[in-house]
């Protein structure tokens, strides 16, 4: 508490703490709801006679989540964007920059709905999903891209999507299936926040090397059909 000049009482901090026995995990469902409760718990009297705050480092959490679940799909798709821009530059085609940014696309939504499946909130872990889902989306697809485009240089369409997919296709399930059993050590945790970052980011890395492996040449392929079929709309 704290006392003016005068000798009165002007201000009091009252301190709650959450044990480890609350029914309610830490992720923002939870604190959004012990915050209202607070809020709800302070009487009548008070909020019309004095200024109360509720904050903290729950509150602080629950406000960052807030604000950045408001900004993610502005800053996602800024990033897509950023990203196609940079390849189609980087491979003078845009065809090719943008078949590479789809698998992240592709990625971002099967990841989202599986969060959605498993009851997974966004918590001040989670909600790094999509920038990680970017980051090994774009990084997987580039590895693809660059093998293939080698390749064709002196193989044909056919022979090129085959070596790419037995050779840095092979490459990229072994370092991902590495990297997602680290990632798996995270399952074991007896807290729900870091037990649930550990099962997104493995989701992420097996997504985003599935779709580079499999969906990424399917699409190099059709994207080659159709510039031919256009090709032949043209001279004709």
């Amino acid at each position: 508490m704290y006392k003016d000049s005068d000798g009165n009482y002007v201000s009091s901090v009252v301190r709650i703490y959450i044990g480890p026995t609350t029914s309610h995990e830490l992720d923002n469902d939870g604190l959004e709801f012990m915050r209202a409760e607070l809020d709800d718990d302070v009487p009548d009297i008070f909020v019309q006679n004095f200024t109360v705050s509720t904050t903290g480092g729950h509150v602080l959490t629950s406000v960052t989540v807030n604000e950045i679940q408001k900004t993610q799909i502005t800053s996602t798709l800024i990033a897509i964007l950023f990203a196609a821009l940079t390849l189609v530059f980087i491979y003078r085609s845009v065809d090719l920059g943008i078949i590479a940014v789809f698998p992240t696309i592709l990625a971002s939504v099967w990841i989202l709905a599986t969060m959605t499946l498993l009851g997974i909130t966004l918590n001040v872990l989670t909600v790094m999903v999509t920038a990680l889902t970017i980051g090994l989306g774009i990084d997987y697809a580039i590895h693809i891209v660059e093998r293939y485009r080698e390749e064709r240089e002196h193989k044909t369409e056919s022979q090129a999507i085959e070596t790419t997919i037995v050779r840095t296709g092979s490459a990229l399930l072994i370092s991902g299936l590495t990297t997602v059993s680290g990632f798996a050590v995270l399952f074991l945790s007896p807290m729900p926040l870091v037990r649930n970052f550990g099962i997104i980011t493995a989701a992420t890395i097996i997504y985003a090397m599935f779709i580079a492996i499999f969906v990424l040449p399917s699409l190099i392929w059709i994207s080659n059909r159709i510039k031919e079929w256009v090709s032949s709309q043209t001279l004709d």
